[in-house]
């Protein structure tokens, strides 16, 4: 199962919303839906999660979803 950590995907500064069956991460820089998981028995199933395009390289959201997996 793929689990990640919503607080360090909003200290990433992206931007997160649920309703009733998803949960979406949005790029707030192009506006862009990059991830999205739905809602199943009581936990949100990740569906997709994109890496941004990034300037900064050392800022990447997969290296933030590989360590909130770790924990």
């Amino acid at each position: 199962m793929n689990l990640i950590s919503i607080s360090s995907l909003c200290e990433t500064g992206l931007i997160i919303t649920f309703d009733y069956f998803n949960c979406f991460v949005q790029d707030p820089r192009s506006g862009q839906t990059i991830g999205r998981a739905y809602w199943n028995g009581r936990l949100y199933h990740l569906d997709f999660l994109h890496d941004p395009v990034s300037s900064d390289s050392s800022h990447s959201l997969i290296g933030v979803v590989l360590s909130a997996a770790d924990l």
